[in-house]
């Protein structure tokens, strides 16, 4: 009797969801930048590498709301990779990713109107700041 392959695991990456995550990648890097870019503030490298990377995987909304020392944008992305399978950054990107985060979604950085709910961001996930 032959046995059948063993269905891949959501978990690495395979199965229903792995096929979402992967058609996610590949629709972010077909669009135009303009219909999945949203108006980060700054310029240069840091705010190239936050649209290409973070939003491989989530709606920059999640970026923008945030308002966190650098130290815990660190311990965020570390959680990424160790929790959510993340791909590590490179350490000279990495520390350009911190620089332009600190300074643009730092801790005195206060998302529109304080009322308002956290953006969606899709199922299961959480934002990491809650408006105040």
């Amino acid at each position: 009797m032959r046995r059948r392959p063993a269905r891949p695991s959501a978990h690495r990456g395979g199965g229903r969801h792995g096929g979402v995550a992967a058609f996610a990648c590949a629709a972010a890097l077909l669009l135009p930048r303009a219909a999945i870019a949203q108006d980060l503030p700054g310029d240069g490298e840091g705010k190239w590498i936050v649209e290409a990377w973070c939003s491989a995987c989530h709606s920059l909304a999640m970026v923008t709301q945030q308002g966190m020392s650098r130290r815990r944008w660190d311990e965020t992305l570390v959680w990424m990779v160790e929790k959510q399978g993340m791909q590590d950054l490179p350490d000279d990107a990495r520390e350009i990713v911190l620089d332009y985060l600190a300074e643009h979604f730092g801790e005195d950085h206060r998302p529109g109107d304080a009322a308002r709910p956290p953006a969606s961001i899709g199922i299961g996930v959480q934002p990491l700041f809650t408006p105040r």
